[in-house]
């Protein structure tokens, strides 16, 4: 590359990194709740406990982005006045809920106070979203299964929050998690399945539909002695309903061209997975029929699960190298024009 005159190498080169920051691909988040959804099901299953490095990764992950936030916040608050943008954030929030359950061994005051820290921007997001995309600017063409992780995604409070020690929040966030859900689902059945097609770029966000339920029914599974076996029933039926219908439709996302959310397919697949399992072990005798079936199935969608999740990290990272590539051709072709 060209030197500027009277500018420096390094100078373009931290340009380089700015403008790859900017343009970085804050959707990380959502694969690092995936990875925590796929970590919890296998230690569910008493494969391996990952959950440890799955932490881990996802603490690097938040700190990245938390710093970019801090050096790019024009970026950052650009990024809060869009759902998708909201959605990464949400996610996110979600993945450090998981986390601080592992951090709590390590240290317990320090997970209270970042468990805390993230209920509350939970909280700041839906109240944005609420008053952005319902309450001033709300059109029926704009609900997609992004909104369940705005407003079902706070379930994963639930989950975490009773192994945190906040039972009754934890207890609050299910019951909110379920109404919410309620309320919801008539209305994106007729979005997603009766109207209009979403935008290519929106089509993975349709495996959104099976992680409501999931969440939905951990969250009551934590928070509650006892699920109702026709709650949990209806709630199995309604994430293993779209679980099937995603694998029925593998073929058409398999051909889409990468995008941001891509992210979508990790956290739906392992959070499914895990109901399952949950499922099959609170209503069913490990001798019966259905507990045997609900295991050969359970099996073919863990694997499934894993090899989604790897498939769409390797397509991130791939993608994370052609955007750097790309940047730096264009600021070269520029610095030769100049």
């Amino acid at each position: 590359m060209k030197e500027e005159k009277g500018r420096p190498a390094k100078i373009r080169l931290a340009d380089h990194f700015q403008e790859f920051l900017r343009r970085a691909y804050i959707q990380w988040m959502t694969i690092c709740l995936g990875v925590a959804s796929m970590t919890n099901a296998i230690n569910y299953l008493g494969l391996a406990d990952w959950r440890v490095p799955s932490a881990i990764f996802t603490a690097f992950i938040i700190l990245a982005v938390f710093l970019r936030a801090l050096y790019l916040p024009g970026t950052f608050m650009k990024e809060l006045t869009s759902p998708a943008g909201m959605a990464a954030y949400q996610t996110g929030v979600m993945s450090v809920y998981f986390m601080c359950v592992q951090l709590l061994k390590l240290d317990a005051p320090l997970a209270h106070a970042i468990w805390t820290v993230a209920f509350a921007c939970n909280l700041v997001l839906i109240t944005l979203f609420l008053q952005q995309y319902v309450r001033k600017n709300f059109a029926f063409l704009a609900l997609t299964p992004v909104w369940y992780l705005i407003f079902v995604g706070i379930g994963v409070a639930a989950i975490t929050g009773m192994q945190m020690d906040f039972n009754r929040l934890a207890l609050v966030v299910a019951i909110y998690a379920i109404c919410a859900y309620a309320i919801m689902t008539p209305f994106m059945f007729i979005r997603v399945l009766g109207h209009d097609e979403l935008h290519y770029k929106l089509q993975p966000t349709k495996a959104i539909m099976c992680a409501a339920p999931s969440v939905v029914y951990l969250g009551l599974n934590a928070a509650f002695p006892q699920v109702p076996f026709i709650a949990g029933l209806a709630l199995f039926a309604l994430s293993q309903g779209f679980l099937f219908w995603f694998y029925s439709n593998i073929r058409i996302f398999s051909i889409l061209p990468f995008c941001v959310t891509f992210a979508s397919f990790t956290f739906p697949m392992g959070i499914s997975t895990m109901f399952l399992f949950v499922f099959r072990d609170n209503y069913f005798a490990p001798a019966s029929l259905i507990y045997k079936g609900l295991t050969l199935v359970g099996g073919l969608e863990f694997i499934i699960a894993c090899l989604v999740v790897l498939w769409v990290i390797w397509q991130f990272i791939v993608n994370s190298y052609w955007l750097w590539y790309g940047i730096g051709r264009r600021m070269e072709m520029q610095a030769e024009k100049e």
